[in-house]
C-alpha cells in the first residue's frame, strides 16, 4: 500500500485551494437553485390547497 502511495500525484497547496474553492461554490449554488425549487414548489401547493 505505501509503495503505491508514492506513486499518487498530490495536489499543490495552490491546486487543493482553487479545487476546494470550486466545490464550495458549487455547492452554494446548488443550494440557491433547490432552495428556489422549495419554494416555487410550496408557492405550488399552497396554491392548488388553498
Amino acid at each position: 500500500m505505501f509503495h503505491e502511495l508514492k506513486k499518487v500525484s498530490w495536489p499543490t497547496k495552490k491546486e487543493l485551494l482553487n479545487y476546494s474553492v470550486v466545490v464550495f461554490v458549487f455547492m452554494i449554488v446548488m443550494g440557491v437553485i433547490i432552495g428556489v425549487f422549495d419554494l416555487g414548489a410550496g408557492a405550488l401547493i399552497k396554491l392548488i390547497t388553498g
